[in-house]
């Protein structure tokens, strides 16, 4: 829940970036991706979950599910200083 939130007020914060079309086509594209990603990887873990047998078998599922959204955190982070480096050199070319 706790990430979710963060995907969705990185999308506000995108905003504050997306001036131009471009930037904002861009910022759109990569929050509607990373939530197809998060309702996917949901699915993945709840049909894991409800086949597992014991605690361990759900102790596995929450872990694996944890890799991956460590894995799109690292992701955003590296967008999100993309869409920086992109914002600072257009005011460098104004």
């Amino acid at each position: 829940m706790k990430f979710l939130t963060a995907v969705i007020l990185s999308a506000f914060s995108l905003g504050v970036f997306a001036q131009n079309g471009e930037m904002f086509t861009k910022a759109k594209e990569h929050i509607l991706s990373n939530l197809d990603k998060r309702i996917s990887w949901l699915q993945e873990q709840k049909t894991c979950t409800a086949a597992a047998t014991d605690q361990a078998g759900i102790k596995a599922c929450r872990d694996a599910h944890q890799a991956k959204v460590q894995t799109l955190k690292g992701e955003n982070e590296s967008f999100k200083s993309g869409m920086k480096a992109e914002k600072m050199g257009r005011k460098k070319k104004n």
